[in-house]
């Protein structure tokens, strides 16, 4: 079925806005409430809607990616730890088939790779995680759960 050329763009090109300074002042800081308009922008470059600037903005998404890491680091202490004690008690070559999926109430969820797996962590891996999990974390129950693919 053909579309109707009304939806279609004819490749009109949009004219260009003038470069100037803008006509409302900028903010010397910049927070993740600013209006995307708000954002620094290099008049100097051409282009229908101007261009970001890069440092401002580079500096600026650096400081806001580091604060949401440390807040959402802040959580998953817990996790990070899992994490750790699980590479450090299997091998690098098995590592990638158990994931940490949540910590949470004292229960932690391990998601497999392969189902065969189930049998040998629940007899070696388990215990090994618990006893060494156990000054940290205190008595935690340990799932085992299938990856989905």
């Amino acid at each position: 079925m053909k579309k109707s050329s009304t939806f279609v763009s004819k490749g009109t090109p949009t004219p260009l806005e003038v470069a100037g300074a803008p006509d409302y002042e900028v903010p010397t800081t910049y927070t993740s409430h600013l209006h995307p308009a708000d954002l620094p922008r290099d008049y100097g470059m051409s282009g229908a809607v101007g261009a970001y600037e890069v440092k401002p903005l580079a500096g600026f998404l650096r400081k806001t990616l580091n604060a949401l890491e440390q807040q959402l680091g802040a959580g998953d202490s817990a996790e990070a730890l899992v994490v750790a004690v699980l590479d450090r008690l299997m091998p690098a070559a098995e590592r990638y088939r158990l994931a940490v999926e949540s910590v949470s109430a004292g229960i932690i969820t391990l998601s497999l790779a392969r189902k065969g797996d189930r049998y040998l962590y629940n007899r070696t891996l388990v215990p090994k995680l618990k006893t060494a999990l156990a000054p940290h974390l205190g008595a935690v129950r340990i799932q085992l759960t299938d990856r989905m693919r």
